[in-house]
């Protein structure tokens, strides 16, 4: 008895807050307190009134009908069990396929960040190259013919300083 009633409140624990499946549970422990009492029952009259009387109680079928009528309430509960862990499974997976979506969206972004930034640094290198290069070729620049020759470097040093 002490196992039978180990696995009930189990199974109570189990099913805390699920209203439906707690009344199947009770359905499915009157059943059993039912079925048990047929036994002690059967045992009772087997020591008392011999073994054709035990033998009646337990042929009488109500033991049987009771199995079977806890059996299809157990199948319900587990089926609905099933169905809720499925339902869990699929939500998880729908998690996780958004999780990997954003992940890798946000992978892109930042790749797509960086490209640009290297794009705005590199017209800026570009242009400013351009514009140091047309500043060394017009004419009465400062820079202009400053490099080369040293004569040119003198004259240069000359312009600036005077």
């Amino acid at each position: 008895m002490g196992l039978i009633d180990d696995e009930l409140a189990e199974l109570r624990d189990l099913i805390a807050a699920d209203m439906s499946q707690r009344g199947r549970l009770a359905t499915v422990e009157a059943g059993v307190m039912d079925n048990l009492a047929e036994f002690d029952e059967a045992i009772r009259l087997r020591r008392n009134e011999g073994f054709d009387a035990g033998v009646r109680a337990i042929r009488s079928g109500e033991g049987k009908y009771q199995m079977d009528s806890i059996g299809k309430i157990i199948v319900q509960m587990q089926a609905q069990e099933e169905d809720r862990l499925a339902g869990r499974s699929q939500m998880a997976e729908n998690r996780a396929t958004v999780a990997m979506a954003t992940i890798t969206s946000g992978g892109l972004v930042a790749a797509g960040l960086v490209l640009f930034a290297m794009f705005l640094i590199n017209r800026d290198i570009t242009e400013r190259k351009r514009a140091e290069h047309a500043l060394q070729r017009r004419p009465g620049s400062h820079r202009a013919g400053c490099g080369g020759s040293d004569t040119r470097a003198a004259r240069c040093r000359a312009d600036r300083a005077g």
